[in-house]
């Protein structure tokens, strides 16, 4: 249910990261990103708890009620996830990365195999697939240098207005292709 969102969660703009010649730019970017990336956590946290019962109805699941709070923290590390995985990529950062993307393989292995032994079930896929995603993100924040911390904060309404405009084709042909 949240790959459609964490699609939307950052506008099409991650691979925009790439593009920019000037390296303050491409953190513009990062930037917008993260910040839109938080907004849109929000909303779909304040969507999951006003239109839960409606969600669950509409879908005719009603054993999915209590799993709807886990898409906005989907959406959220999902996308300070992939901003940052793409910022890394820009910066030559392929250790990092590679580092990443086995750690976050090693967890997500490991709690779905102690989850679901605990307690057999799609629990422990739901869960442990989250925490590969919230530990990938954490370990990208933490391996960022001080210096780059920055793109961590939100960016001011002008600056994501400015990287919309300038980015704007991006959504068009990276939003269809993200969906496959």
């Amino acid at each position: 249910i949240s790959v459609p969102f964490t699609v939307f969660s950052g506008l099409g703009l991650y691979s925009a990261i790439l593009i920019p010649k000037n390296r303050e730019n491409a953190m513009l970017v990062v930037k917008t990103c993260v910040t839109v990336t938080l907004y849109f956590s929000i909303l779909a946290l304040v969507i999951v708890l006003l239109f839960r019962s409606q969600i669950t109805r509409l879908l005719g699941f009603s054993e999915i009620y209590d799993w709807l709070l886990l898409i906005p923290i989907t959406i959220f590390f999902s996308g300070i996830g992939n901003a940052m995985l793409i910022f890394f990529n820009r910066e030559s950062r392929y250790k990092a990365i590679s580092v990443c993307r086995i750690l976050s393989g090693i967890v997500t292995v490991i709690l779905s195999i102690l989850i679901g032994i605990l307690k057999p079930g799609p629990f422990g896929l739901i869960i442990s697939l989250i925490a590969g995603q919230v530990f990938s993100a954490i370990y990208l924040v933490v391996m960022t240098p001080r210096t780059d911390r920055h793109v961590l904060k939100p960016a001011s309404w002008e600056t994501i207005h400015a990287q919309i405009v300038e980015h704007r084709n991006f959504p068009l042909y990276t939003l269809p292709a993200d969906f496959l």
